[in-house]
């Protein structure tokens, strides 16, 4: 049974009962007399244009890719990426191989339709949970770039990336060269001084906006929001936070007490969680923390600039410059989680830079060791780091994750970010705005983050192990799916990706 009660990211469909999974599907009845060729640059099994009449979809036209006979459901050709850069080697893990991946010899179409969906031991209307339980969840064997291959012979194309941490794409050359470098030197030295250390220290100081400097690494998102908390509480001498709710900090009892009920009833009395998100007016929210901070007591106001587990909502620029105004009038700290958002996952390196405003601390994470387990801390200039505020922990700042950090830098910047970011967000809102318009499906996001919200838990579980069928990673809670694409996807592989999302979304709808 699927459970989700604490969904700091988001469940990846491979980890539930896999319904969709290995099974084949039947032969069509019939066969189109004409099988159109596609384009040099996309080899899918199917390509579908959907069309949208006043109050329902209906899929519009199929092209047949040549020589195709049928199909296992989700079996993908994957191409290669037409868009690496010849001027550096962080771009040659854009894509696996440069062959294409081979389907299975008995093809057919791999849409799945509503009585597919039925076979595979999943209504449409019912839940994850309502799922065949007699069917053995699947193994990932293998990930280079922007595909999984499991067990069972599958390939899928990954726009899960293990929660969003995989950015440059799974087993990336120069990541992995550099962690086996540091394993022959040194791993870990509990704090003591290492040159790699060193090494990445400067590397991220240069790429972090001006005016900020790296504090500590950290191993997770979560601590380092724990080690934000206690700058701010030892530079104002106060206890108190406040978060928005629906933000995802963490896992931790601080972190979850900020922004996320889990509907257990535990709370902390000097953490104080404000109303905020879809159908809360922004001036309402400001006004509450208004109202939290002129009774004191207010350490810092965390803020996760865009909701990715709370239907991808972001505030206006003018509502973070006003509670940035309110937290320096009030003496508090301005705390900013880029744990999912930064490393130009929307765009500049920052998300903050794009609201107008100089947070006092910014916590980052996941995508900064591109899958090594570690997190961080920058201050603004200003701010000194002192021993008591306790930032050290067992793994911080160990050698193995700076190197991890360090190489990623490197290769991020050699890849000019924000304009394959811009591609990316190009290519989902072309792909499935068409298909969600004026249905009850709703798309939010930007540059590389995606949320689709869907009216019922039912229809998003579906469509989500529908997606999965077809041969895509996602992840999903709740009413929601979450797209997030490595930095260094095959353009092909996204629209492919996207057009099948697309189609599993309309069978549900």
């Amino acid at each position: 049974m699927l459970r989700c009660q604490w969904p700091a990211t988001m469940t990846p469909i491979s980890s539930v009962p896999a319904a969709a999974v290995g099974l084949r599907m039947p032969k069509p009845a019939t066969r189109p007399a004409a099988r159109p060729s596609m384009s040099s640059g996309v080899a899918p099994l199917v390509c579908s244009s959907v069309a949208l009449t006043q109050s329902r979809w209906r899929a519009r036209s199929m092209a047949w890719a040549p020589g195709m006979k049928g199909s296992t459901l989700g079996s993908l050709r994957i191409s290669s990426s037409a868009s690496a850069s010849a001027a550096s080697n962080c771009v040659k893990q854009t894509s696996p191989a440069a062959k294409l991946i081979r389907p299975p010899a008995r093809c057919h179409d791999s849409r799945p339709t509503g009585k597919s969906i039925a076979k595979l031991g999943l209504s449409m209307s019912g839940t994850a949970a309502t799922a065949s339980s007699n069917l053995d969840s699947f193994s990932i064997v293998d990930a280079q770039g922007d595909v999984l291959h499991t067990a069972d012979g599958r390939t899928l194309i990954d726009l899960f990336t293990a929660h969003g941490t995989v950015w440059l794409g799974h087993r990336h050359p120069d990541v992995r060269d550099a962690l086996q470098r540091q394993l022959d030197k040194v791993w870990i030295t509990g704090g003591y001084a290492t040159p790699m250390v060193q090494e990445m220290r400067a590397a991220m100081n240069g790429f972090l906006p001006e005016g900020y400097l790296l504090a500590s690494l950290a191993s997770t998102g979560m601590e380092a929001n724990e080690q934000a908390l206690r700058i701010a509480r030892t530079l104002t001498a106060r206890n108190g936070a406040v978060g928005f709710a629906g933000a995802m900090h963490g896992k931790s009892f601080f972190t979850a007490a900020l922004g996320w009920d889990n509907g257990d009833g535990l709370a902390i009395p000097q953490v104080h969680r404000v109303p905020c998100g879809r159908g809360v007016d922004e001036a309402q929210t400001l006004a509450e923390a208004g109202v939290r901070l002129r009774r004191g007591g207010i350490a810092a106001i965390f803020v996760e600039p865009v909701h990715a587990t709370s239907f991808g909502w972001e505030g206006g620029p003018v509502f973070y410059q006003a509670l940035s105004a309110l937290a320096a009038q009030h003496g508090a700290l301005l705390v900013y989680d880029e744990v999912l958002t930064g490393f130009h996952r929307t765009g500049p390196s920052f998300c903050f830079l794009q609201h107008g405003v100089r947070p006092d601390i910014i916590v980052f994470g996941k995508a900064c060791g591109n899958g090594f387990p570690v997190a961080g801390v920058a201050v603004r200039d200003g701010i000194a780091i002192a021993p008591r505020m306790l930032l050290g922990s067992t793994f911080s700042n160990n050698a193995l994750a700076a190197a991890a950090v360090k190489a990623t830098l490197s290769c991020l910047r050699a890849l000019e970010p924000e304009a394959r970011v811009r591609a990316i967000e190009s290519t989902v809102q072309q792909q499935l705005l068409p298909a969600l318009a004026e249905g009850p499906i709703v798309l939010s996001g930007k540059g590389a983050m995606w949320i689709l919200t869907f009216p019922t838990a039912e229809q998003a579980a579906a469509c989500a192990r529908a997606v999965l069928g077809a041969g895509v990673c996602i992840g999903f809670h709740n009413r929601q799916l979450r797209l997030l694409p490595p930095v260094t996807i095959a353009p092909a592989n996204l629209r492919l990706a996207c057009q099948k999302i697309a189609e599993c979304c309309m069978l549900v709808s």
